[in-house]
């Protein structure tokens, strides 16, 4: 397996820091979008950013550059996931 094999999914704490972290994505041109949260997964806020694992670099230098705030931090695979 490799990268593509995964998604990352970024949860978060609350509606606001989901709305402010979609916002801030679109003007960064980064990539993967704002989903649902799957029903496997028990979170505060019921959205999750959703990107290839293969992203995960670029996400998280703009995460820590621009202060976006989360909850946690998942790769997922078909049917199972794991908690980073």
């Amino acid at each position: 397996m490799d990268d593509r094999d995964f998604e990352l999914m970024i949860v978060f704490r609350s509606t606001t820091e989901a709305m402010a972290w979609e916002k801030a994505a679109k003007g960064l041109d980064l990539p993967g979008r704002l989903i649902p949260l799957p029903p496997q997964i028990k979170a505060d806020c019921g959205l999750a950013w959703s990107a290839t694992l293969g992203d995960k670099e670029v996400i998280f230098k703009a995460a820590g550059e621009y202060d976006l705030k989360y909850g946690q931090i998942l790769e997922w695979r078909r049917g199972a996931w794991n908690g980073k």
